[in-house]
């Protein structure tokens, strides 16, 4: 068997880089020392906690992911998936996970006879589904991989794609690693638009409206009330598992979402529009 790495493992999905990681004595990225609680471990002292099994120990896992369990009510991390078991055991010993509930990528379906784990986090992209509440109908993308660059022999360097939707609306998307970070998105109306810079990142998020009606333009800004939205997300889904509740964020979310990933692969390899609900399993939930 070929060996599995975290990036075939998990497909399509990329983090820009951001800020330079802090790394512990050993080397494994940690989070910033001002993002750090007091205390990495959690504990049960507020009653019955889902167990999490996170899936890819990268900057996200790392900076933002696993340093959120400390403020969560409902929520800890028993287990982890990663490739490098050194970098595995350094955290784990960090967040109190015991030594047999690491796991690789070839061992992963082990996690399913597990009985810590309850919850198993693989990250990926959300869509542009909240702005105009519809699916893409059709999706073309193209790549940019340099030859002579051994960091994309996996990844391209940039990728940028047009989801075209049934009402009419068209996204313009731009994925890079080889220019400057931006985490911006604006959406063009008929009388103005709406703004929003930062839009993708986990602080100081800002929302800008611009309004013009003949000759008089209105602008407003809004400020995002900051909310740690990994700790928020990790003990939302932790109430639905303990409690048999309502998920507000479906799978069929996610499930969506790999099909406009899988229709931008498939447009990148052919150089050719390609619909999106024709995927063989698009009505398969």
């Amino acid at each position: 068997m070929s060996a599995t790495t975290r990036r075939r493992f998990i497909g399509s999905a990329a983090i820009l880089s951001g800020a330079g990681m802090v790394r512990s004595a050993a080397g494994v990225p940690l989070a910033q020392p001002d993002e750090r609680t007091d205390g990495l471990k959690t504990d049960d002292a507020q009653g019955k906690k889902a167990g999490w099994a996170i899936v890819g120990l990268g900057q996200l896992a790392l900076e933002e992911i696993l340093p959120a369990f400390a403020g969560c009510k409902r929520s800890k991390p028993v287990a982890l998936v990663s490739g490098h078991r050194d970098k595995a055991l350094e955290v784990a010993r960090e967040y109190d996970i015991a030594e047999n509930a690491i796991y690789d990528y070839q061992d992963f379906d082990r996690i399913a006879e597990d009985p810590r784990v309850e919850v198993v986090y693989i990250y990926s992209i959300n869509a542009a589904r909240y702005v105009l509440n519809e699916e893409p109908a059709e999706v073309t993308a193209y790549a940019c991989k340099p030859e002579d660059d051994p960091r994309f022999r996996e990844v391209p360097e940039s990728v940028t794609f047009v989801m075209r939707y049934p009402s009419g609306a068209v996204a313009s998307c731009l994925c890079s690693f080889g220019v400057s970070e931006s985490r911006q998105y604006r959406v063009h109306c008929e009388k103005g638009f709406i703004d929003m810079d930062p839009a993708f990142s986990y602080r100081g998020l800002r929302l800008r409206t611009n309004r013009k009606d003949g000759e008089v333009a209105e602008s407003a800004d809004l400020v995002i009330k900051p909310v740690n939205q990994f700790t928020k997300e990790m003990d939302g889904f932790s109430a639905a598992v303990l409690d048999d509740s309502e998920v507000i964020t479906p799978a069929s979310m996610g499930i969506a979402d790999m099909r406009i990933l899988a229709a931008i692969s498939e447009s990148i390899q052919s150089g050719t529009a390609v619909g999106v609900l024709s995927w063989p399993e698009a009505g398969k939930d």
